[in-house]
């Protein structure tokens, strides 16, 4: 390469390595800030040359995994408590409005992830639409 263009891709990149040296002195600022057992933790996989964020998250997953049928108790529990209408004895307009509020973002949750999912809210077009026609030509039916 010239030294013109070496020139040009080090005035470029100078600002993406002024922020990557600056995202890794806030790190290493944090994370010399630990306390408690994160520390401790971290400490240990130092000394030892292992990946403390590797570590964490196996321990994570074999928690989960580990609490998988207590949540499965904890919800038939909490369904029975609603089916048997003990949910209920206390109800005021304000639970009212906390369960409408879940059952909004419910909804919203839904239909976000099924644009994503498919593209559209609409359903999905039947093989004798007049529609089909333009999915095949890429064509407007409209004209």
């Amino acid at each position: 390469m010239s030294a013109r263009v070496c020139q040009v891709a080090t005035k470029v990149s100078q600002p993406f390595v002024n922020l990557a040296l600056k995202v890794e002195k806030r790190a290493v600022r944090k994370t010399g800030a630990l306390q408690g057992a994160v520390a401790e933790q971290v400490a240990f996989h130092d000394a030892a040359g292992t990946d403390a964020a590797q570590a964490s998250t196996r321990r994570f997953v074999a928690e989960q995994q580990s609490l998988f049928n207590y949540r499965i108790a904890r919800f038939f529990h909490e369904a029975r408590y609603v089916a048997n209408g003990e949910y209920f004895k206390g109800y005021s307009y304000k639970s009212l409005i906390i369960d409408l509020r879940t059952i909004t973002k419910m909804i919203a949750l839904y239909l976000i992830f099924r644009i994503f999912a498919r593209g559209s809210v609409f359903p999905a077009i039947t093989p004798d639409s007049p529609f089909v026609l333009a999915l095949e030509t890429k064509a407007n039916p409209n004209f």
